[in-house]
């Protein structure tokens, strides 16, 4: 009850957001899961998620009341504005503008960055105003932008690495079945994070550190034990 109710809170914090990256990217997650699940666990993946939307749709409209629909219909409208957001969505084309002028910063030093907390600015759309910022809307202009080219290629260093083992051990033969649940949910939870990387700002807070950090510790975890395990073998 308690996983239930915490795993509630967090999805219905990232539907209201109405961060359309991050609706993807959860969608990602479960598709890439569900492709590895045996039959069995995928059948409970639908009969838990299909409970679990229910439950929640129920609750919301009991909370809502005549708001529901309205709420409902805004969430829906916001979701099929991602066929022509590049073009259409302010808030997307925006970030292209910030690219852009971030990128225009990196090209001044390229090898070693500006690090943290030197602003850039650039036009704004949403706010109709010169903005100045050292926030990147994109983790990896952000990173390159902060840290250069150094920390731009360890941090695809570290992404490449992980990835690539822990799809190792999801094609694997011989390996414990929780374990291998275990590494299946990581796999799924980075790939949902380097794609909403794309549009979001991580590595920069605590948390988001945490969210990136915690699945890849649990990955190179995992491979160096099976490793040390299969010398002494």
């Amino acid at each position: 009850i308690v996983y239930f109710a915490l795993t509630s809170l967090y999805m219905v914090g990232v539907v209201i957001s109405q961060a359309r990256a991050l609706w993807v990217a959860i969608v990602l997650a479960l598709a890439v899961a569900f492709v590895f699940l045996d039959a069995e666990r995928r059948t409970r993946m639908i009969v838990t998620v299909t409970l679990w939307a229910g439950l929640v749709l129920l609750a919301a409209y009991l909370i809502l009341g005549d708001f529901f629909m309205v709420v409902l219909m805004g969430l829906l409208e916001r979701l099929l504005t991602l066929q022509g957001a590049a073009t259409r969505d302010v808030s997307l084309v925006n970030r292209f503008v910030e690219w852009q002028a971030a990128l225009e910063q990196i090209a001044q030093n390229p090898i070693l960055g500006h690090g943290f907390g030197v602003d850039y600015s650039y036009y704004s759309l949403v706010f109709e105003a010169t903005y100045f910022t050292s926030h990147v809307h994109n983790t990896f202009i952000g990173i390159w932008y902060r840290h250069g080219l150094v920390g731009l290629s360890m941090y695809v260093a570290l992404w490449t690495i992980v990835l690539w083992r822990a799809w190792i051990m999801l094609r694997a033969t011989r390996i414990d079945p929780q374990i291998r649940l275990i590494v299946l949910i990581c796999f799924s939870s980075l790939l949902a994070l380097l794609l909403a990387s794309n549009t979001e700002a991580f590595m920069l807070t605590d948390d988001s550190v945490l969210v990136h950090l915690l699945p890849m510790a649990l990955v190179i975890g995992i491979w160096d034990r099976r490793a040390y395990e299969s010398r002494l073998a």
